[in-house]
């Protein structure tokens, strides 16, 4: 890892951008977009205007994944995300080849639910509308559970009311659904995660050699507890994260933030590059403060 490092702020996040930069091959770029195909044919259906109109649960997904010695390890597929200004602010490629593909969605203003009181960076690409008086279609930052906003999802660019909802993962045969502490593969590994859920709320880690806490791994008794008051979660065989030594000794844990935009005109999925996101010994990856995005670019033919 270079020593390029710079502390900056993105609408409401500050986080350390990096200009090294991790590259996309053709092959994988093929095998996501491929992966993509599947993932949309299974995702729950959802009475939205881009399903109506679209025929896809989203205009624009993002693939958390790591790039792996046999190919890539999907963690998950994010089909409403966000991090989209920031990601723009990292990698200029993803700029451009964003403006392409959206050159020929619908226009769409962005609602943001008072919920969110850290904001989102969405303003840096598009517009914060009030659906009341702006008339056009919406990309809606809320919670499934906020009721008050079930009623725009006919005007929705993505999903709403089935956001964050892991069922495609049993569908793709990605992760199976436990209710007993004895259905999990403790000398294996895996990651626990709710039936719907973002943000990595209930999201519980178990590496191969167990419970690792001080790298954010959870306890077996944390994991039990979890699971006894869900009932029932999916679990997800254990993918490691890239590794990275920095300039100053400390091991970086990071994982690629690859997005892609649905191209109406050739109705298919065209990748836009991401980001990588890395954090100091931890397994649980995130946009904290101390964490550090670089740009993913796209390799070319």
């Amino acid at each position: 890892m270079d020593s390029g490092i710079k502390a900056i702020q993105v609408g409401p996040w500050n986080f350390n951008k990096s200009e090294q930069t991790e590259v996309m091959s053709i092959g994988t770029q093929e095998y996501l977009c491929g992966v993509i195909e599947n993932w949309a044919s299974v995702f729950i259906w959802e009475e939205t205007y881009v399903r109506r109109h679209c025929h896809v649960p989203s205009l624009l997904i993002r693939v958390d994944c790591v790039p792996t010695s046999n190919g890539v390890g999907i963690y998950e597929i994010e089909e409403r995300p966000g991090g989209v200004g920031l990601t723009q602010a990292v990698n200029s490629q993803f700029t451009g080849l964003l403006t392409k593909v959206e050159s020929n969605w619908p226009e769409f203003g962005i609602v943001v639910s008072p919920r969110r009181k850290d904001g989102t960076d969405d303003f840096l690409w598009r517009p914060t509308v009030n659906p009341e008086t702006y008339q056009g279609a919406l990309l809606i930052r809320a919670d499934p559970d906020e009721q008050e906003f079930h009623i725009l999802a006919r005007r929705s660019v993505s999903s709403l009311c089935s956001k964050g909802d892991k069922s495609y993962g049993i569908e793709l045969g990605w992760w199976k659904s436990v209710e007993r502490q004895e259905e999990l593969p403790w000398d294996e590994g895996f990651c626990l995660k709710p039936l719907q859920s973002s943000k990595c709320e209930g999201v519980h880690i178990f590496p191969p050699k167990g419970a690792r806490s001080s790298l954010g791994g959870s306890t077996r008794g944390q994991i039990r507890q979890e699971l006894k008051q869900r009932h029932e979660m999916y679990c997800q065989p254990y993918i490691h994260p890239k590794l990275w030594d920095n300039s100053d000794g400390v091991q970086l844990f990071g994982i690629w933030r690859a997005f892609f935009g649905y191209d109406l005109v050739r109705r298919s999925w065209v990748p836009l590059g991401g980001v990588w996101n890395a954090v100091p010994n931890s397994l649980r990856v995130h946009g904290g403060k101390h964490a550090i995005f670089g740009p993913l670019v796209l390799a070319s033919r």
